[in-house]
């Protein structure tokens, strides 16, 4: 819609506010809003706290329970507050009350029976809650990176088998992260897609450290030092991606990728020896691969970071 500028005074221009908009945020004369003006855009906000929308969706899931899983997953993270979930076998319900448990941040059942259950969100979406849990799911990672290194230097099956623990927290905060972004004002940001993909990888770490240390709980042959080495190498790589994130500089960040490069021929190049544990390098190159697509992700938070402002 348009609207004519009107003279006020010696230099101010004033224009009128749309009724609708007025009464959708109860406003009266003598209220204050909030303008922010940049280039030619000027924006106009109440300042009031607006109802938040309780968003619902429904699942017809029958017996397919690999799709529950994975379906009630993308609607939380797509910010749904409400799910409705039918299925045809009662065991349904277990894998809904599992998935709460292990993914789902703020989520319970409200509603359940042997054909439909109904989840609710019942916390509250804070947009200044997104640091914080973005903070955390860092620190985790590298709690991830330090449990598989104890446990394979010191063949401590019993840490080992416990790596699923450290990665169902990694996934129920990537999860609620997601949930913020789409929930809240960041989802108006042109930084909400890197965003979103970083910690998509982010998670995806997480299952690179969890399966390497499954693997050698269940099959124990301590590698040589050597390649014990390579593991260490690689997780000081990981701190070093956080610490980029969190103070990014250009030439710290050439270093790290040049690192990077650096670790991943000296892995390949260490092939050669027939006494090489050839799974740990295996999955170490994998790890090295998603490290280097979370450092382009730093790339384009950091240096998109003025298109927010």
């Amino acid at each position: 819609m348009r609207r004519k500028l009107i003279k006020q005074g010696k230099n101010a221009l004033t224009v009128t506010l749309p009724a609708k908009w007025i009464e959708e945020n109860n406003l009266k004369a003598g209220d204050e809003v909030d303008i922010d003006g940049k280039s030619d855009l000027l924006e106009i906000k109440s300042g009031k706290i607006q109802k938040e929308e309780n968003l619902k969706a429904k699942i017809n899931a029958g017996n397919y329970f690999q799709f529950l899983n994975i379906a009630t997953c993308s609607l939380y993270r797509g910010g749904i507050d409400e799910i409705e979930i039918n299925f045809s076998d009662k065991k349904a319900n277990e894998i809904i009350h599992k998935q709460i448990e292990k993914q789902l941040i703020g989520f319970e059942v409200i509603s359940q029976s042997n054909e439909k259950t109904s989840v609710k969100s019942l916390t509250s979406i804070s947009d200044d809650s997104f640091d914080d849990m973005l903070k955390r799911l860092f620190s985790i990672i590298i709690s991830a990176c330090e449990n598989a290194y104890k446990g394979i230097s010191e063949g401590n099956t019993l840490l080992l088998e416990n790596s699923y623990l450290i990665d169902r927290t990694i996934n129920k905060s990537s999860n609620f992260i997601a949930r913020i972004l789409t929930k809240t004002e960041r989802k108006k940001k042109q930084s909400a897609l890197f965003y979103y993909a970083l910690i998509r990888q982010l998670e995806e770490l997480g299952d690179h450290y969890r399966d390497l240390c499954l693997f050698y709980s269940k099959k124990y042959v301590k590698p040589r030092q050597e390649d014990i080495k390579f593991l260490k190498k690689t997780n000081e790589l990981v701190e070093k991606t956080r610490e980029l994130f969190y103070f990014f500089k250009e030439k710290e960040s050439d270093l790290l990728l040049s690192e990077l490069k650096e670790m991943r021929e000296e892995i390949k190049g260490s092939f050669t020896s027939r006494k090489t544990d050839l799974f740990l390098k295996y999955y170490l190159l994998i790890i090295l691969e998603t490290l280097k697509g979370i450092i382009v992700k730093v790339f384009d938070i950091k240096l998109n970071k003025d298109l927010d402002n």
